[in-house]
């Protein structure tokens, strides 16, 4: 009785270690993911930021160069 309670156990050690493994190889797996995740998050607002940084200079110098153009016509005139 008591060898055929030690292979029990022995299979129920067996047995969590396997799924200890698996867990531990899940967990890293889900944190390299997030991990990525995370970056191309970070890349997008990067790129959405520039993008508005951009648009904002653009619209400023259309502005600066209307006042330009203005300031020539009040010059020769």
């Amino acid at each position: 009785m008591t060898g055929r309670i030690d292979d029990t156990n022995k299979r129920l050690d067996d047995a969590r270690d396997g799924l200890t493994q698996r867990m531990d190889t899940l967990h890293a797996d889900l944190v390299s993911r997030m991990d990525s995740n995370n970056e191309r998050i970070d890349r997008f607002f990067l790129t959405a930021a520039t993008k508005e940084a951009q648009a904002k200079i653009e619209r400023r110098l259309t502005y600066l160069e209307g006042e330009m153009g203005d300031i020539r016509q009040r010059v020769a005139g």
